[in-house]
This record gives structure tokens, C-alpha cells and sequence, in this order.
């Protein structure tokens, strides 16, 4: 099939097919998933101290593309609610920005699922910026759905005024929510007329990350994922998908108020129970965010009609938290983790009392009545407060002498003793200060002009690295940032739960772990900018 580094018929096919098939200008197959999508889309559009605007949850990748760009970065901060679920960024917010970035990226869906009025984003934009970046890892069905009419990148423009337009690029990991091998992706170009867009330009910049002698199959497995979803094949494959995930929606009802969807309950003065499915996969209304509904936590928002929750990802809510408040007694969402694992189901993404499930492609009746079962089955081993060993045998070890609900009950207590929910929203509402550019912080990491500080004396120092809690890689604090009291109270309390609950520590990327032979001495050491380079700065 030759070099798709050169003159492939069969690459130069394929490509076309899911240009077409994706109401693209422009498409490329890429090999190491939306991570490098999202590298390349930068490395071909920006270049050494270029103005790039991005979500501040945005994923690691896009950091870590700055880095390599060497550009400069301001950040767009969304809201979280009080179980620390990812908002959108406000219109508003949107709207104020500054100056022509070369670049704006926007995370579409967020992580939890909420999807933005891309027209609309496209049109407050408008001629500011040259480029923009959807980054779509986890949403590449919405192409085949008119559930997400005008919501995702590459949608048909319906203004007069189309050729005020930026370019627009869109980066979707097709493993994840189309049929593909682990590790594929796209990037999906519509041609703008701010900055005409360069082909054979993004073709040199797609070279400098393909190998010449890549694994064929992983590239055809994005054709075929791809042209499984031509025509009405597709609308019927996600079809499906939406179908299982409303049915599993109404059947969470009878967990309640144990476990519970993060969704609105009604629909046209009906509970969601008595609405029929395909009514539901169909009515963009019923997932759309209301400024006056209490469900989604979202506070002082006032343009949130424009957002709307993606039925295919259910967010389930454990008890714990209720309206603002950390109740008496709760279950962390880690607990519950746990017990899906050892029954062989995996979470997509937990937080402190949220799990996220994905109802993709792969989905089915007898897997979603599966999880719903041993999510029936944790409820009946709880309410007869079962010995954790039994329960967990993996942790039989650490907590064989304790039942589940003093299990659940010690971690609650915890993070309310933390004040979890204060401590999320804190995180994320005090920016740090940005004493370096990410790529000039990282250039001293590299030249090892840093040093390893600890917890203990980490306030106003500045990060070498990135820290990044996974899944899915938000980042807490970038490269070339000044650590604050918010950030350090934050991995303190991850420090402690890695010493005081072993085997619910959370994996933050860039943190370096000092084990100590004996348990409960572990710790946390990060890499900062020296004390020479910042002297310096002074």
C-alpha cells in the first residue's frame, strides 16, 4: 500500500472518505489518539509567542502544545458545581476576548458531557480570532446525530456572513466514541477566510509526528469506524446508543435517592419515566441547561440555554453532598469505583461523589443491565453493611476489620473535615500567577536549572512541571506557575489520603512520590523553576 508519507492511493482515499463522510474541508488520520491531534493542529497554526486563548479544563495536551510552541497562553476559567462537575465557559466570557489570538481551543463536550451552541460560540468569536480548535476527544458521534444539530465543529454554517469565519479545527479521538483500535484519531478542517488554510503546510506538520513505518491497521480501523457511520447507518448506530442510555436514565430512578442521575427528572410537565425514548433522543430542549433549574448546580450563569447535556454520558451522583451542603452520612464515589471494578466494569471517570459511564458504540441492553445490577447489588451489600474484606477483597488487608458503612464513613468524614466542596471550587477560582510561559519553564526543567521542593515549602514557588489529576488530565497548576495556598492545601490533602486511606490514592500526573519503607511516609515532592532563575526574575 506504499508509504502514506508519500503518494499512498490507499491513505489519500481513505482520508477523503472521512473528510465527506464528516462534512469536512480537510482531514487527516492520526496514530497516538487526540493527545498528538491536538499537537498538531498547534504546531501547524502557531509559532513562538502567538496569543493562544484556551479553557482552563482543558486537557493536558493542549499544555503540553503550548510548550511546544513555545506561544502565550490566557486562560478562559468555566465554573464548577458542588460535586466538582466541569461547566462551560460563559458566553460572556467568550465574548471579552482580548486582542487576535491566533488560536482560541475550546473543550466540546466537556468531559461531564455538556455541549456547547458551536454557531453561536463561532459567531461571538467572529472575526477575532484566526483559528479555532474544538477539541471533540469524546465526541465524534455527534456528526451522525440531529440531536446535536449546530453543537459540534464541523456543523453547516447557517449565517449570511460565512466568510467572516476563522478556520476551524476539529480533534476526535475515534476510538472513543466511534468503532476504532485504541490510539486513533482525527483532526477534521473547515477552511476559513480570516487566515486561508494551508494544506500542504499542515501536511509538513503532520509528517514531523508519523512514522514512516506506522501499524497499518490502527489507520484503516479509523476508516472503517468511519464509514460505518455513512448515511443512515450512523444516525442508527447512535440512535441506539442514546436509546440505551435514556432507558438506563428512567431505571436509575428506582435507586433513588441512593444513586442518582445528573439530569433533569422532567420533561414537558412529565417525570422522564412516562416521556417515550424516542421522544427523548430527539428533543434537544429536554437536555438543554435552564438558568432557573437546580439539577445541573451551575450558579450565575445566565447564558446557559446555549448549553446541553449529551444523553450518552451519565454522570451518577453517590449520596454525600445535597444542595451545597456535605450531608451526614456519604458514600465516596471511590468506594463505589472499586466495587465496579472487581465486578469487571470500569468507571470512565470518577470525582468525590460522581462516576461517569460512556454509552458508546460498544454499548448493549444485557451490558447496561449489567451495570445496573451490580450498582443495585453495591445498595444491598451496603444497606446490610457487609465486612469490607468480603466486599473488597483487595483491600481485605488495610480494611478487613471494618463493614463498608465505616469504611464509607471514615473517607466521608474526611472530606468533610477538608471541606471538599470549598476546596474544588477554591482550586479552580484563584488563578495562579504566571511567572514564565509554559515553554520557557519547561526549557529550564530540561537544562535542569530546578529543584524538588516539598508540600511544606511549595507556597510562591513555581512549577517546572505540570500537575494534572487523571482521568481525564485537567491540569491543577501549569508550567511556569506560581503555586498558591489553594493548590498546595489540595495535593497536602491527596498526600494524606495516600498515606491514611492506601488504595483510593488519585493519580496526579507530574507529582513525584517519595515511598518510605514504612506505610503512611510517603511524600510529595514537586519540581520547580530554581532559585538562581528566580532570583533573576526578582
Amino acid at each position: 500500500i506504499w508509504s502514506i508519507l508519500g503518494e499512498c492511493p490507499a491513505y489519500r482515499a481513505a482520508k477523503n472518505d472521512v473528510k465527506v463522510i464528516c462534512g469536512a474541508d480537510h482531514a487527516h488520520l492520526v496514530a497516538n489518539a487526540t493527545t498528538t491531534s491536538n499537537k498538531l493542529v498547534f504546531e501547524a497554526t502557531t509559532s513562538t509567542g502567538d496569543h493562544v486563548i484556551a479553557d482552563r479544563n482543558c486537557h493536558k495536551s493542549i499544555i503540553q502544545s503550548i510548550i511546544l510552541t513555545r506561544s502565550t497562553p490566557e486562560y478562559l476559567p468555566p465554573q464548577r458545581n458542588d460535586y466538582g462537575i466541569m461547566g462551560p465557559i460563559p458566553l460572556a466570557e467568550i465574548a471579552q476576548i482580548s486582542g487576535e489570538p491566533t488560536l482560541v481551543v475550546i473543550t466540546n463536550s466537556t468531559y461531564d458531557g455538556l455541549c456547547y451552541d458551536v454557531q453561536t460560540v463561532k459567531k461571538v468569536i467572529g472575526k477575532k480570532a484566526e483559528n479555532i480548535l474544538f477539541d471533540e476527544a469524546w465526541y465524534a458521534h455527534a456528526i451522525f446525530s440531529p440531536l446535536y444539530h449546530k453543537r459540534y465543529a464541523m456543523a453547516k454554517l447557517t449565517s449570511k456572513t460565512d466568510e467572516k469565519y476563522p478556520t476551524v479545527f476539529a480533534t476526535q479521538s475515534t476510538h472513543k466514541l466511534l468503532s476504532a483500535f485504541s490510539m486513533a484519531s482525527v483532526v477534521l478542517i473547515k477552511s476559513g477566510s480570516s487566515r486561508a488554510f494551508n494544506p500542504k503546510n499542515f501536511d509538513e506538520t503532520w509528517m514531523m509526528h508519523t512514522s514512516t513505518s506506522p501499524f497499518y491497521p490502527l489507520l484503516a480501523s479509523i476508516e472503517v469506524g468511519t464509514k460505518m457511520m455513512k448515511g443512515e447507518a450512523g444516525k442508527a448506530i447512535v440512535a441506539e446508543m442514546q436509546t440505551l442510555a435514556v432507558q438506563f436514565r428512567k431505571k436509575m430512578q428506582e435507586l433513588y435517592p441512593f444513586f442518582r442521575a445528573w439530569q433533569p427528572d422532567t420533561f414537558g410537565g412529565l417525570n422522564i419515566t412516562k416521556v417515550p425514548d424516542e421522544v427523548l433522543i430527539k428533543s434537544p430542549d429536554m437536555w438543554t441547561l435552564k438558568p432557573e433549574d437546580k439539577w445541573h448546580g451551575f450558579t450565575g450563569y445566565t447564558d446557559l440555554d446555549n448549553i446541553m447535556l449529551d444523553p450518552i454520558k451519565l454522570t451518577i451522583l453517590t449520596p454525600g453532598i445535597k444542595d451545597g451542603k456535605m450531608e451526614e452520612t456519604g458514600i465516596p464515589a471511590v468506594i463505589v469505583g472499586k466495587y465496579l471494578a472487581k465486578n469487571k466494569i470500569v468507571v470512565e471517570k470518577l470525582g468525590y461523589y460522581n462516576l461517569l459511564f460512556l454509552f458508546g458504540p460498544g454499548a448493549s441492553k444485557e451490558k447496561s443491565e449489567r451495570l445496573f445490577k451490580i450498582l443495585k447489588d453495591f445498595k444491598k451489600d451496603y444497606d446490610a453493611n457487609m465486612n469490607v474484606g468480603e466486599m473488597l477483597p483487595e483491600l481485605k488487608d488495610q480494611y478487613g476489620k471494618m463493614t463498608i458503612q465505616e469504611l464509607c464513613g471514615k473517607i466521608h468524614n474526611y472530606f468533610k473535615e477538608k471541606k471538599i466542596i470549598n476546596m474544588v471550587q477554591s482550586l479552580f477560582e484563584h488563578t495562579p500567577k504566571c511567572v514564565f510561559s509554559p515553554g520557557i519553564a519547561y526549557e529550564n526543567f530540561i537544562r535542569s536549572k530546578v529543584s524538588s521542593v516539598p508540600l511544606v515549602n511549595l507556597i510562591d514557588q513555581v512549577s517546572a512541571v505540570l500537575l494534572a489529576a487523571y482521568p481525564p488530565g485537567v491540569p491543577i497548576i501549569r508550567p511556569g506557575e506560581r503555586f498558591t495556598k489553594e493548590i498546595v492545601e489540595y495535593l497536602r490533602m491527596n498526600e494524606e489520603i495516600d498515606n491514611n486511606f492506601p488504595g483510593f490514592d488519585i493519580e496526579i500526573h507530574g507529582i513525584t512520590k517519595n515511598q518510605a519503607e514504612k506505610p503512611g511516609k510517603t511524600t510529595y515532592e514537586v519540581v520547580c523553576v530554581g532559585d538562581r532563575i528566580m532570583e533573576r526574575v526578582k
